[in-house]
Parts: C-alpha cells; structure tokens; sequence
C-alpha cells in the first residue's frame, strides 16, 4: 500500500476521485508523498520541490490574459496564483538549463511551488487554469511553447501600450482608438484637439475633423442627415 492510500479522502472537493492518478503523480514529487495529501486536505495547496517531476516558468499575470486575448492557447498544466498575481506552467524538470526568456522566470531544483489538489479549479486561492491530464498527468507544456506564449504577450502588451489613448469629449472615458472630431483654440492651454471615442462618434453622428469643409474653425460637427 502506498503512502497517500491511507489517507482520508473526505476532506477533498466533489471531483477529487477522478483527479486522483493527477494527484498521485504530483505528490510523488514530495519527499513524502502523504505530507502533500495532508496539505491538499488542509489548505488545497501543498508546498511541493520543483525540479524532480517538473519545474515551473512563472509568467505576470498581464502576459498571459495578453496572449489569451490575441488567441495564444495554454498548452499544458497551469496554476494561477491571485495573491501574487502570477502564473506558473509545469514544464519538463532541467528546464532551467536551456530556459531563455527575460519575461518569465523558470524554477527547477532548489524552488518550491504551492501546487493546488488538480480538483481545485477555481478561487479563493491558488487554482488550476488547466489541470494536468487525469490519464496521463506526466504530460507537460514543453519550454518552447510556453517562450511562444510569453512573447505573444509581451507583443500585444508592448502594442497596446504603444498606442495613444485619448479622453471622448463627450462620454469622458478613455479610449485606445481615439477619432479627432474638432480643435480647442487659444486660451491659457494654447489649444488642443478634441476626442470621441468610436461610440460617442456614431451616437452622436460626430463629423471625424477630417471629413469638415475647408472653411471649418474647427468645431465639431454633425454628421448632416435626420436628427
């Protein structure tokens, strides 16, 4: 028998029988395996040593939504941790050795990560985002694939950045795809531009400035049609 067979099951939520071989293969990882179902019983996260059955590339939480949003896909086991606001994706032990990427930190030998039971896949806490593989747990992200996900992310962080956000003179919000509608003159501020956001534009029928005859002074304008 081994060690976790002994250990009382009742404190696991619904969905804990069919993650078992997951949790087996995780807590073998520990020295001792039934420390970790003990902690799993506990808190839902048992503290496990990286570098024997996997490590962990921890990556900011804001890459990995960026990369979510422009269509990246996360392939393999993932925990997110919300208390500090960072993922952390199982990868083949020894990955450190070759591991190259500056936005995301990968943990072998050495490092401990709190890793929730593969039941808990939802808050409050650290939870899985993907679980491993309940038939075949030991199947990880490669290193390679988590780099991609990485820089997708760092991408589409750095485009948007990039990209000039303006105040809608009209809903007051900021907008990332600002259309200048008129101009501020004179005055203590030396003049300006005026903004409207994309929906502020077509529920007021806003003129882009443009689209305004050449005798415009710049003041906004409608749009000419039914009110």
């Amino acid at each position: 028998m081994e060690a976790h067979d002994a250990v009382d099951r009742t404190a696991f939520p619904a969905g804990a029988r069919t993650a078992e071989p997951s949790a087996a293969w995780l807590a073998a990882a520990a020295d001792d395996p039934a420390q970790a179902y003990t902690e799993w019983g506990e808190r839902g996260v048992a503290l496990l040593p990286l570098g024997r059955r996997f490590d962990a590339v921890r990556i900011p939480e804001v890459l990995v939504r960026a990369a979510l949003r422009a269509h990246g896909t996360v392939d393999g086991p993932m925990v997110l941790d919300p208390g500090n606001g960072m993922y952390y994706a199982l990868v083949p032990p020894q990955s450190t050795e070759t591991w190259a990427c500056a936005f995301g930190a990968c943990l072998g030998r050495g490092a401990h990560l709190g890793v929730p039971h593969p039941s808990r896949l939802g808050p409050p806490g650290a939870h899985w985002v993907v679980p491993p593989c309940a038939h075949e747990p030991s199947v990880l992200a490669t290193a390679r694939i988590v780099r991609e996900l990485i820089e997708l992310g760092r991408r589409e962080v750095e485009g948007a950045a990039a990209v000039p956000r303006e105040q809608c003179g009209w809903c007051k919000e900021e907008t990332g795809r600002p259309v200048k509608v008129g101009l501020i003159h004179g005055g203590s501020g030396g003049g300006g531009d005026v903004h409207a956001c994309p929906g502020c534009v077509a529920a007021h029928r806003l003129m882009a400035l443009a689209d305004h005859p050449a005798d415009s002074d710049g003041t906004p304008r409608r749009v000419p049609g039914r009110s």
